[in-house]
């Protein structure tokens, strides 16, 4: 089985650097080229099948790809992206003066005790189950799922052995995709 892991197209607020979350942005109309790009790279792989966050930016760049590759789409609600409690929405400099005293736990790498937000813990078990859902349903199909860059690292710790600090520097761009491949 081959599953292809991709980070949804740019947004407004993914261009000025802020950490989306949560926060539910619609993709950049320009990214439009790019997304055509990607499909027709990943056309060539034998996708049959785009699975999908639920969140807009998600949504959008599955629709478009499932669309040029005439392919079927699903969403899986927990491929969601963390809710970063405090930080949804801010860049990192804003957090920084607006939450002085949260700097001292936190890191713009890895932010394991934000107020209000969804503990790591958590957002990595429910990202194995998902996983472990897609695996049980799509066994025997190759696809594609749409999502955020905190679900990809998550996904390249356990199924392709990246390590956790290795998954925290990735520089995971706007349309990147990875390649894992898991046993039936």
């Amino acid at each position: 089985m081959i599953i292809y892991i991709m980070r949804h197209a740019a947004t407004t607020v993914d261009n000025n650097g802020r950490i989306l979350g949560r926060v539910d942005e619609p993709i950049l109309t320009s990214e439009l080229e790019a997304i055509k790009s990607r499909a027709l790279e990943l056309q060539k792989e034998g996708i049959d099948l785009v699975i999908s966050s639920p969140l807009l930016r998600a949504k959008q760049t599955a629709q478009a790809i499932a669309e040029l590759l005439n392919l079927e789409i699903r969403e899986h609600e927990d491929l969601i992206e963390r809710d970063f409690g405090i930080l949804n929405g801010l860049d990192w400099d804003e957090f920084c003066s607006k939450y002085p005293n949260e700097i001292k736990s936190n890191t713009k790498n890895f932010q394991p005790e934000l107020k209000g937000a969804e503990p790591i813990e958590e957002v990595e078990e429910r990202v194995r189950e998902a996983f472990k859902d897609l695996r049980k349903q799509y066994h025997k199909r190759n696809f594609l799922v749409v999502t955020h860059s905190g679900v990809i690292r998550i996904a390249l710790r356990e199924f392709a052995h990246y390590s956790k600090q290795e998954s925290r520097e990735l520089q995971i761009r706007n349309l990147d995709y990875f390649r894992i491949e898991l046993p039936d």
